[in-house]
C-alpha cells in the first residue's frame, strides 16, 4: 500500500490530479448508491397504494384551491405596492455631518 502511494507521488501533477478526481468520483458514487439502496428498501420512495381514490382527488382539489388563494393574495399585494409606490421619495444628493478633514491613521 505504501509502495503504491510512493509511486503515485512520483507521477506528474496532471496524473495525480486525474487519479484524485477519479477516486473522489468513485467514493461519491459508492455513497450515493448506498444511500439510494437504503432509501428504496426503506420505503422512502414507495408509491401510495391508494392512488386514484376519492380522497386523493379531494386532496388534489384542496391543493389547487390553496394555490389559487395564494396566487390571488400575491397579486393583491403586488397591486397594493404599485398603488403605494407614488409616495416613495428618493434622495439624489448626499449629506454628511462630518467635517472635511482628512483622516490620519497613526502607526
Amino acid at each position: 500500500m505504501f509502495d503504491r502511494l510512493e509511486t503515485l507521488r512520483l507521477q506528474p501533477g496532471h496524473v495525480r490530479q486525474r487519479i484524485a478526481f477519479l477516486t473522489a468520483l468513485l467514493i461519491t458514487g459508492l455513497i450515493a448508491t448506498g444511500w439510494l439502496a437504503v432509501a428504496t428498501t426503506s420505503g422512502t420512495f414507495a408509491l401510495n397504494p391508494s392512488h386514484g381514490s376519492a380522497s386523493d382527488t379531494q386532496d388534489l382539489g384542496s391543493a389547487f384551491a390553496q394555490t389559487k388563494t395564494g396566487i390571488t393574495s400575491l397579486l393583491g399585494a403586488a397591486a397594493a405596492f404599485q398603488s403605494n409606490s407614488a409616495g416613495i421619495n428618493v434622495e439624489t444628493q448626499s449629506s454628511t455631518t462630518v467635517d472635511d478633514v482628512p483622516t490620519v491613521l497613526p502607526f
